[in-house]
């Protein structure tokens, strides 16, 4: 019986891999890469992209428990978070994006038809969809009946959560004075029709029944 040493060729076939290198070897010889079979190539690979996996996974958690940590490969959780358009680190973005972003409008579609029509100015100026919006700029939007005039304090071009698209502006205590008086005013408006009373009595009904006879008699 022939004992066989661990890492080392296999007797009988004069195949296996070196200890030191993990490479496949024949004999005393080393095979070059060119020489591996499409079996052993594909497990070269593998083992390759298993490291690589490894070590984005542990890059990344290392990156959100210390973000210091990433910014030598230039990858840190608010790039990747950015791209949800929860956290952006944007300077600046297009009207309509924003628009919808801010969750002023259902759909960016309906946003750039706003923009269009003149429902929104920027710094008191109308403007195109494709004009660009910066921290600092005033945004003057109506949607339906109510006008809102934002100061924007941060970008995004892609639609999040309610809270995401509150973040995105602070209204000016003068829109809100202007939205809550239009509100109160529409309130206390009387409906159209109101003013005629309710259905009429038989004594009324009697009364419009003579004069549409009179009427006819008149002809």
């Amino acid at each position: 019986m022939s004992s066989s040493v661990e890492g080392a060729p296999a007797a009988a076939s004069g195949r296996g891999r070196d200890p030191r290198t993990g490479r496949p070897v024949v004999g005393d010889q080393e095979v070059p890469p060119i020489a591996l079979t499409d079996s052993e190539l594909a497990e070269e690979l593998l083992v390759a992209a298993v490291a690589a996996g490894r070590y984005r996974l542990e890059r990344s958690r290392a990156s959100f428990a210390n973000p210091a940590c990433a910014t030598d490969a230039g990858w840190s959780p608010a790039s990747r978070r950015s791209k949800s358009g929860s956290v952006s680190g944007m300077e600046r973005t297009r009207i309509d994006k924003w628009l919808w972003a801010a969750r002023f409008f259902k759909t960016r579609g309906a946003a750039t038809q706003a923009v269009l029509g003149g429902r929104a100015h920027v710094n008191g100026v109308r403007v195109k969809p494709s004009h660009e919006v910066r921290p600092g700029d005033t945004v003057e939007v109506t949607t339906r009946s109510e006008k809102h005039t934002v100061d924007v304090v941060a970008i995004a071009d892609r639609r999040g959560p309610a809270a995401a698209g509150a973040a995105l502006y602070v209204e000016t205590p003068e829109s809100i004075r202007a939205r809550e008086q239009a509100s109160l005013e529409r309130r206390l408006a009387s409906q159209p029709g109101l003013g005629f009373g309710g259905r009429p009595t038989k004594l009324d009904r009697r009364r419009l029944d003579a004069l549409r006879r009179a009427n006819r008699k008149s002809r």
